[in-house]
C-alpha cells in the first residue's frame, strides 16, 4: 500500500494537475483551462495517482528514484511502490495477450 504523500501546495497540486492532462493530450497552459471532468477526476485519484504515470514515464526515461521522490514530492518508498505496481500490471498484460 502507498503512504500518504509529503504535504503538498495547491500549486503544485495544481501544476500536476497541467502535466498529466498535457500526457494525456489535452493541450492547457493553467488549471484554470482544464475540463471540469478532469478536475473532478483528478480530486478524486488523489496526487500520488496524479504523480504516478508521470513518475513512470520518468523511470522509463532512466530517471532515479531518488530525483523523482524530490521532483513529486513523494517518499522514495512510494515511488518504489509505483514501479512495482508497474511492473505487475505489465507482467499481467504480458500474460494475458499469451493466453488468450
Amino acid at each position: 500500500m502507498i503512504e500518504a504523500c509529503k504535504e503538498i501546495s495547491k500549486e503544485t497540486y495544481q501544476r500536476r494537475c497541467v502535466e498529466l492532462a498535457t500526457y494525456l493530450g489535452i493541450q492547457v497552459g493553467s488549471y484554470s483551462e482544464l475540463p471540469a471532468q478532469c478536475v473532478e477526476f483528478f480530486d478524486l485519484i488523489g496526487y500520488v495517482r496524479i504523480c504516478s504515470m508521470l513518475v513512470i514515464g520518468d523511470l522509463n526515461r532512466g530517471r532515479s528514484e531518488r530525483a523523482l521522490a524530490t521532483r513529486y514530492s513523494l517518499t522514495r518508498r512510494q515511488i518504489q511502490g509505483i514501479k512495482e505496481s508497474s511492473r505487475g500490471a505489465a507482467r499481467k498484460s504480458w500474460h494475458e495477450t499469451r493466453t488468450t
